[in-house]
């Protein structure tokens, strides 16, 4: 079996997978056009897994989603992926086979039409908004962040004092300390 059929196969028996096209120059008679390079990752080492991790690569020359059904016709499993629309016919109930599991992808929930899963997610994301530092401010105006984030480490935790270096607070406005 050629490897990349190997490869294919293996990533294509995980429980779960990551999917992702983008667009990649191809040559033609006199100009280049665009074509689509299409990703699928394996990994599972975050959850504990043993097998090794491992992607996929396949090309079409546009992005139409009959490339992702064609490419995961045989694929079981959760899926995490972006909003793009060319993947919905893999979550559906009448897909061929077993449907495919979406792992929504936090970082794009917010370009997904509003739905009652969607709105929770939102909703998940404006709460822990409250907990995030403040952007665009100097260390000054945020120091109480920055003590939980940056701890001063307990005097003497370099050995000699502050002999070896850097053991300032990351928002105390002071330029670092040099070591001896």
């Amino acid at each position: 079996m050629p490897l990349v059929l190997r490869i294919r196969t293996h990533v294509f028996a995980a429980e779960r997978i990551h999917a992702d096209e983008t667009t990649v120059p191809v040559l033609a008679k006199g100009k280049t056009r665009t074509g689509r390079l299409w990703t699928y990752v394996r990994d599972d080492r975050p959850f504990g897994g043993p097998d090794p991790p491992a992607a996929a690569f396949f090309y079409s020359p546009d992005r139409a989603g009959k490339h992702a059904e064609e490419h995961l016709a045989g694929y079981a499993g959760l899926m995490q992926a972006d909003a793009f629309a060319g993947f919905n016919r893999l979550y559906e109930a009448t897909r061929k086979g077993v449907p495919i599991t979406e792992a929504m992808c936090w970082a794009h929930a917010g370009i997904i039409p509003p739905s009652a899963s969607t709105n929770c997610c939102l909703g998940i994301g404006s709460a822990s908004a409250s907990k995030r530092p403040p952007r665009n401010r100097v260390p000054s105006d945020h120091p109480s962040h920055c003590q939980r984030r940056y701890p001063r480490p307990p005097p003497d935790a370099y050995g000699e004092g502050e002999a070896l270096g850097n053991s300032r607070n990351a928002c105390d406005g002071e330029p670092p300390r040099r070591g001896l």
